[in-house]
Order: structure tokens, then sequence, then C-alpha cells
């Protein structure tokens, strides 16, 4: 797939390029990420396109074959006046890993990569030893540098696709039968999705349900169970859950998303000890006084949340598991 366009604004250039080669592709459909060196032509003076940043863990996968997992159609975003949806143009998630923090403070938040479609080429693995042999090593370790130097700023905040998705995402307005045709369209979701989504939304907001659940204590309880991966634990009952939370719902400032319901009673598995994350909203990264778990890699149902394509890991506070 050529760049080579002439036209005024070269990133207008890539944009439409990428898009009419890809916006066809589905789900399940596979795509081959660019070299460094078409990576870093796309790319401003602080390593980002459209305004999402190039990440440091991006690098190692230049040339690299992967599998479209969603488009990013929606997404969710906090701010101080609540949560914004809205969506990024022309990005995809794909099936290779996550954002692992080394670069930002040991972040443990795990969120998705974001992949812009102007990063990517539709070409099989067959393609894939050739595009890697072509890929020079100062273009690699200019990348490198380049994200590498723009993931924390002058006062130690991290700048990463999460901290920035605010500045580049477009609210949702209007009516979402748009939203629901597009999710059909990209992401392939099919009607009976939709439908049960809509209803479920709605029921939500007419119960007060999509509001969560809240308890009235001023002073909320902390419990320290040590767990580490691998320790089998079972989630409390909602009533007992209850009995954590203040009347925002949180335990020590911790949300209890109402989508954690549906595992009360089960067993699972601790996957990862949660003590370093970085505030979305501000950049800091932050060091927990109460640390948090996650449980067999268990993620946000983006059908509950507005086809929000984040994806994000769900935290557990201790005091709301048990032992098995």
């Amino acid at each position: 797939m050529s760049t080579e366009i002439s036209v005024k604004n070269p990133q207008v250039a890539l944009r439409s390029s990428a898009a009419a080669d890809l916006q066809p592709l589905r789900v399940g459909t596979k795509v081959t990420v660019k070299s460094a060196d078409e990576i870093l032509a796309t790319l401003d003076s602080n390593g980002r396109f459209e305004g999402l940043p190039w990440m440091p863990q991006m690098v190692d996968l230049c040339g690299k074959s992967a599998t479209i997992v969603r488009w990013v159609t929606s997404s969710c975003v906090p701010t101080e006046d609540g949560v914004v949806y809205g969506g990024v143009t022309d990005a995809v998630l794909l099936d290779v890993g996550h954002c692992d923090g080394g670069s930002f403070g040991g972040c443990q938040m795990g969120c998705p990569l974001i992949w812009k479609t102007a990063w990517l080429r539709n070409q099989g693995a067959a393609d894939l030893r050739d595009h890697e042999s072509h890929d020079a090593a100062d273009a690699v370790e200019t990348l490198g540098k380049l994200a590498g130097e723009n993931a924390i700023d002058l006062d130690g905040r991290a700048k990463c696709q999460a901290t920035q998705l605010v500045q580049i995402t477009i609210p949702h307005r209007g009516s979402v039968v748009g939203q629901y045709s597009t999710e059909m369209k990209l992401n392939g979701l099919s009607m009976s999705t939709i439908a049960t989504s809509f209803c479920s939304g709605v029921l939500g907001r007419l119960s007060g349900a999509s509001a969560g659940i809240s308890g009235d204590l001023k002073r909320t309880p902390v419990v320290d169970l040590q767990l580490q991966p691998g320790d089998l634990v079972k989630v409390k009952s909602k009533q007992e859950i209850i009995k954590t939370l203040n009347a925002a719902g949180k335990n020590r400032g911790l949300w209890f998303d109402p989508i954690m319901l549906r595992y009360c009673g089960q067993e699972l598995t601790v996957t990862k000890r949660v003590t370093t994350l970085v505030d979305e909203s501000t950049g800091q990264i932050r060091h927990l006084k109460v640390p948090s778990v996650v449980l067999d890699d268990l993620r946000c149902d983006s059908n509950q949340r507005r086809f929000c394509s984040r994806l994000l890991q769900l935290f557990w506070r201790e005091v709301w598991l048990e032992r098995v």
C-alpha cells in the first residue's frame, strides 16, 4: 500500500490511504504492522499520529503479523465532569497483547494497545519474512528512542494512549442508532446483541442498576489477604459487598463496577496483584495504599458499556473476596 500521495497534508494522505485499504476489514482479519521506518514517517515530533501516541511496547511488533480484535468505534474517557463516550477515527485493537507499563512508572492497568490503520497493511503472514529482513536497525532504534522520550513528561506524568485519549475522542452526539449501525458493520455484532445491549441499558437506567450499588459507610473497611497470582478466591455475595461500600459505591476510592455482580459467588484465580496505576485524567503515577487484584484477567464487558473498545481490566479489593 503506497502512501506517496500528493496532497498538502501528509497525515490526511496516510489516513485516507489506510482507511481505503483497511476499512472493509472485519474482526478476525490478519494484518501486518508496518516497518519502523514506515511508522516513523507517520509520527510528529511528539511520537504521535493524529494525537495518538506510538507506544514503546509497539516497537518490537514492527513487521509482525496480527489479527484485528475490534475497531475502536467507541471508548469511555474519564474526565473531571464524568465519563465521556466517543470514538477514535481509523483505529483498531489487535491480538498482540497489552501495555506492560514498563515505560510508564510500572503502571499495571494492562490497557490494550490502540493501532491507527496508517500503521498497518493488509498483508498475510506470507509477506512477513521479507518485511522483517528490510527493517533497518537504525530505524528501529530511532523509533524506540522517540517513543521512550515522549512516554513521560518533565513533570513525571505519563503521556500514554490512555492519558491522551480524551484529546482525540470525538463525543457521541444525538441518536445512538448510527453507533449501533457502525458496530454491526465494523465489529460484526449481531442484531440480537445490539438489541440486548439497548434493552439492558434502558432497563438499567430506569431501575437505577446502571449506576451500580452503594453502601452507607463513611470509612470503608480494608482486608489484607496478601493474595498472589495463582491463589484461588471466591467473590462475596452482593449483600456482603454492599457492607464494604460508601454512598458513592466505592471502597477506599475504588468503585465496585456493577458488571462485577455477575461474578458473585464464583471461584476465580488471581492473575495479578495491582499496586501501581496511572491516573488517566492527570497522567500522575500513583502507588496504591490499598492494593487490588485482577481475577482470571477479567475485563469490562463492552456490550454493557455502550460498546466501549477499551476492554479494561476489572480491579478487585481483597475485602470483596475470600480465600478458597
